[in-house]
């Protein structure tokens, strides 16, 4: 015989209002989180993908523009018009894109707060965002100009509203997890597995448990599927693109795990000890018939299982996992892992967490040197360079666009060319001398045959000097080629 369950009677009574204390204490975790995420904000030079994500968004660019844009750097354009228009607002500058994210970021640290409240309670969610604040991980995300924090703060979004539609019943909370859920499409391909996980815990609440409307439940899902129907040419048109991804490795998860950290030993080991202890409660919760309770545990376990597995089963046949993309499923984790810890003796989990957050704060300044040390592509020091030098000479490289965007930043008068556009054959065939600028890790020649329409020139003929190498990477240089 099927439990029936009282939608309501799980919810936790959380008042309406806070209390003066509550408040500060949000107040003073959102602060913290805000610091940790603008403090040396544009010490790194903006990397490749961010440099992207700049001149897609460009300000003087059409929707159109940006649409076309998307041709080249396959993903939903939510960020880039948020990006855009928010450009045309602060102005357009790496200071002002990473502010957004750092902005973003920080809004999801007050969003996973309302999540953990309104699965638990004030304790919970004051607990989740602390952890959050200081997660090595989430920090570097809110400092990049990639939709990546985006996708992270519309997934807790859509969950929360999830949770509350099915607690709440209510038209107006469908519609509003219906609103977030688009969003999450829009903003990043990845949230297809957070509203397949979504979707399979209401469905499963609706048929096994009986406390969800399933004719509001299909309405929702459908709607929501409806609504991204128009970006599936552009995905389509995609397709079939070859990428560089690897297939993942079958414990995949427990290396992203050590990465969320930040390679922190001690706080990995909390999270899997945490992690543990959720199971476990999913399973003590199930052998003594709290289905009510057993709900929002489900939903966590349902949006963990379906940010991980799939995925990992499509990248057998075509790889599609990132360490970045899974940034969806952090918040889950998060969750998960602090209710988990939750179960225990409070003195116990007051000293654990105690530990994580002290462990995670002593990695992120003193073991990573996150904020000192250099670890992204330096764009900006390349162009720099070229800006400085004193002659005219034709400066060559795939990336033009990305080191141009620095150049116009800098209101300089040169201009890097790619050597596959047309005018570069012309220059090189007349040019005593011209720089190759070589970054992302990989050199790049114009002077080889698969670099059409760039001439095939002997590099017998030139005398190459190096004038700039980075400190990142010995092959992130600029090369001076001058005929003998």
């Amino acid at each position: 015989m099927k439990s029936e369950v009282n939608p309501n009677s799980g919810a936790p009574k959380i008042p309406e209002h806070f209390s003066s204390k509550e408040l500060v204490q949000v107040v003073l975790v959102v602060l913290f989180a805000f610091m940790l995420r603008v403090y040396h904000l544009n010490f790194q030079s903006l990397w490749l993908d961010e440099l992207y994500t700049m001149c897609i968004a460009n300000p003087a660019n059409s929707l159109q523009e940006i649409l076309n844009g998307l041709k080249t750097d396959f993903h939903p354009p939510l960020h880039y018009f948020i990006a855009h228009y928010y450009f045309k607002v602060v102005g357009y500058s790496d200071f002002s894109g990473r502010l957004l994210s750092a902005f973003i970021g920080t809004a999801g640290v007050g969003a996973i707060y309302f999540l953990g409240r309104e699965m638990k309670d004030h304790r919970l969610g004051i607990m989740m965002a602390l952890v959050t604040s200081v997660n090595f991980f989430h920090i570097f995300h809110s400092q990049e100009v990639r939709m990546y924090i985006l996708l992270f703060f519309f997934a807790i979004v859509s969950m929360f509203f999830c949770l509350r539609a099915i607690r709440r019943n209510t038209g107006k909370e469908y519609l509003k997890f219906s609103v977030a859920t688009v969003l999450l499409l829009y903003t990043h391909y990845f949230g297809m597995f957070v509203f397949a996980g979504e979707i399979f815990w209401m469905l499963l609440m609706s048929v096994i448990f009986k406390s969800a409307d399933l004719k509001k439940v299909l309405i929702s899902s459908l709607s929501i599927i409806a609504l991204f129907l128009p970006w599936i040419p552009y995905i389509l048109t995609a397709s079939h693109r070859s990428h560089w991804m690897p297939t993942p490795a079958p414990l995949y998860f427990f290396n992203y795990l050590y990465d969320y950290t930040g390679r922190d030993p001690v706080v990995a080991s909390l999270f899997l000890l945490g992690l543990f202890l959720f199971l476990r409660r999913i399973v003590q919760l199930y052998r003594h018939h709290e289905q009510e309770k057993l709900a929002g545990y489900l939903l966590l376990f349902c949006l963990l299982f379906f940010v991980y597995l799939p995925p990992y089963v499509v990248s057998q046949f075509k790889p599609i996992v990132q360490l970045r993309c899974t940034i969806d499923g952090l918040p889950f984790l998060i969750a998960a892992i602090i209710l988990g810890l939750d179960s225990l003796n409070q003195r116990i989990v007051a000293l654990l967490f105690t530990v994580m957050i002290i462990c995670s704060l002593y990695n992120l300044f003193y073991i990573r040197s996150y904020y000192t040390t250099t670890t992204k592509e330096d764009f900006r020091t390349l162009a720099t360079v070229v800006d400085h030098l004193q002659s005219q000479e034709p400066v060559l490289s795939q990336y033009a666009m990305q080191f141009n965007y620095y150049l116009h930043q800098m209101h300089s008068e040169k201009q890097v060319i790619n050597p596959e556009d047309s005018t570069s054959a012309s220059l090189l065939k007349s040019a005593q001398v011209f720089y190759i600028l070589n970054v992302h890790q990989k050199e790049i020649l114009p002077i080889s045959p698969g670099t059409p329409p760039a001439p095939i020139l002997n590099p017998n003929d030139f005398e190459i000097d190096t004038i700039y190498v980075s400190a990142l990477n010995r092959r992130e240089n600029i090369l001076k080629y001058e005929r003998r």
